[in-house]
Formats: structure tokens, C-alpha cells, sequence
């Protein structure tokens, strides 16, 4: 198993298999954890970890366990998504951290499967910059959070965190719903077509030229948007345009 390249780490490749980063590294906020091929699944329960041959993927799979064990919690390891889908009659409940590109099985498509066996646990999905559409889609089929590349320790620790907290809750109520279409009423139409194209996972770029307008217009128009709806990251708005749909 050969270990990632830089160009993955930082969103310009497709990493090919599921999140962590190097155990025995020392971790400080702020600093992007390295991606490996590994599915983590975390609970404040029980602790488990499925080996593949030693090598620099597995490293850093520890580290990220070894980051996630230190914030209280408990972890199981999966080089892929087979091996996850199989052991799942042995998890009781957790958080599922996948990155959305893998070989056979990708993270949007264990999303589904899980929502096909009737598995309610929340996923979190990692993505690479040119890979936002499909973590959109990963959302819409139920995850609840997407992290793009670079992303560091405390907003991997704060998305599992809400996660496990939500675990279980009902619904949204309709008066969030209510509450979310209000703010969407607020933005004006250039607002509303900007954020159109960032729910499909759109980069501004790609927005401006739809729009006819330049990307550092789309940019000052996303901040409206994303100040108007109460938004603090790209995945947040996902999430409320989807409650708003439901």
C-alpha cells in the first residue's frame, strides 16, 4: 500500500480511500492532518481497529486514532468501505468518517448502503476541493457533515462532536424549517442563484461564468449568503436548504 501524495493531501488528487492521519506525530490546531486509507467509525463505547499490512497508511491511521482516543473517544478502523459494511452487526452506534473517493465502494455509495439496511449512524464525509458535488450529494443522500481539504484537527474533533450529540434526535422541527425559509426569503435573486450553485457543489468560478459575472463578485455575493442564512460553513448551508426541502 503505497502512502498518499502531497497533491492528495491538499485536494488536487483523488485519495482513493478512507480518512486518518500519522500516529506519534505530535498534534497542534491549526495544522492539516494527513489523509491515509482508513474508515474510522467512533463512539463513546467500545474501541476496535481492523489491520491491513503495516505501512505509512497505517501510521497515520493511528495518529488520527491515537487524536480522536485523546479527545475521550473510542474508534474502529476499516481499510475500506467492504470490511465496514460486513462488521456492521457489531456497531451499536457512533460517528462514520469516510473520504468520498474509494475504490468499489465510494462514500456517497455507503451512504446509500447504509440508509438501504436501515443504518441511521451520522457520516461525515472528507472531500477534496473539486470534489464538493459529490459530498453534496453524499448530504443529500443522508450525511450530516462534509470537511473539505486542508481541514485540521479541531474541526474534525467539533464535526464528530455534533454528530454523536445529534445521534438519535428527531427530525428537525417545523419551526426551524420555518425559521430556515424565512432567511432564504431574505436573499435577493442574485443571492438566490449563487446559492443555487453552490448547493450543486459549484466552485465560483464555475458560478460566475454561468451568471455572467466575475468570480470575486460570486465571492462577495456567497458571504451575503452565507452571513444571511447564519451559515458557518459550506456543509451548514447544504443542511438547512435540505431541511427547507424536506
Amino acid at each position: 500500500m503505497q502512502p498518499e501524495s502531497v497533491s492528495d493531501h491538499y485536494g488536487s488528487g483523488s485519495l482513493r480511500q478512507i480518512l486518518g492521519a500519522r500516529r506519534g506525530c505530535p498534534y497542534s490546531p491549526g495544522v492539516p492532518l494527513n489523509p491515509l486509507r482508513a474508515m474510522c467509525a467512533v463512539s463513546h463505547r467500545s474501541w476496535w481497529h481492523a489491520r491491513p499490512p503495516r505501512g505509512a497508511c497505517d501510521a497515520a491511521r493511528d495518529s488520527l486514532r491515537f487524536l480522536l482516543e485523546t479527545a475521550g473517544l473510542a474508534v474502529r478502523a476499516y481499510p475500506s468501505a467492504k470490511p465496514f459494511l460486513n462488521a456492521l452487526a457489531e456497531v451499536e452506534n457512533g460517528c462514520v468518517i469516510t473520504d468520498v473517493r474509494m475504490p468499489e465502494i465510494d462514500g456517497l455509495e455507503l451512504v446509500r448502503s447504509l440508509k438501504r439496511r436501515n443504518y441511521a449512524l451520522p457520516v461525515i464525509v472528507i472531500t477534496g476541493h473539486a470534489d464538493v458535488a459529490l459530498a453534496v450529494e453524499a448530504m443529500k443522500a443522508g450525511a450530516v457533515d462534509f470537511i473539505e481539504k486542508p481541514y485540521d484537527g479541531e474541526l474534525l474533533l467539533a464535526a464528530v462532536r455534533s454528530a454523536l450529540s445529534t445521534y438519535g434526535q428527531d427530525r428537525p422541527a417545523a419551526s426551524q424549517r420555518t425559521e430556515i425559509k424565512t432567511r432564504l426569503t431574505a436573499l435577493s435573486v442574485r443571492e438566490h442563484q449563487v446559492l443555487e450553485g453552490l448547493i450543486a457543489g459549484q466552485p465560483n468560478k464555475a458560478i460566475a461564468h454561468g451568471l455572467g459575472i466575475s468570480a470575486r463578485t460570486v465571492e462577495i455575493y456567497r458571504a451575503h449568503v452565507m452571513s444571511k442564512m447564519h451559515a458557518p460553513s459550506l456543509s451548514h448551508l447544504v443542511r438547512m436548504v435540505l431541511i427547507a426541502e424536506a
